[in-house]
């Protein structure tokens, strides 16, 4: 869940910079690397049966 969180909170960042201008390559690599462990952290709670600890309940 914590890999998921921080990961979470740097693509946060990230895309508000989209917002505001244009990344840098490095800038979308972090982008990229950050959803790639919100994906694989994700899969990993889905296993466990803990998709409750990430997901907005409406």
């Amino acid at each position: 869940m914590t890999r998921y969180e921080v990961a979470s909170e740097r693509t946060a960042e990230l895309s508000h910079l989209m917002d505001v201008r244009d990344l840098t390559r490095s800038e979308f690599d972090a982008l990229f690397d950050a959803q790639t462990v919100m994906a694989g952290a994700r899969a990993t709670l889905a296993e466990a049966g803990q998709l409750h600890l990430i997901e907005v309940q409406s």
